[in-house]
């Protein structure tokens, strides 16, 4: 099972201020607190985000195009 953060409307809301003014801060706090891979409600609707090399690499194919220069 995924973890997730805070539920609800409420969660949602909370949850998309901070990726909107702080994304940063969110997904670290959020990472650090969850794991590489969490499940996060937002206004939008829910989202499943990963910060796991291996599962990135599973999503968008080749690692590699993506690493910083």
């Amino acid at each position: 099972m995924i973890p997730t953060v805070g539920g609800g409307i409420a969660g949602a809301a909370v949850s998309t201020w901070r990726l909107v003014t702080d994304p940063a801060t969110l997904m670290r706090s959020t990472a650090a607190r969850l794991g590489p891979t969490f499940h996060m409600p937002l206004l939008n609707g829910p989202s499943v985000v990963t910060g796991d090399p291996s599962l990135i690499g599973a999503i968008f194919g080749d690692a590699e195009l993506f690493d910083a220069p």
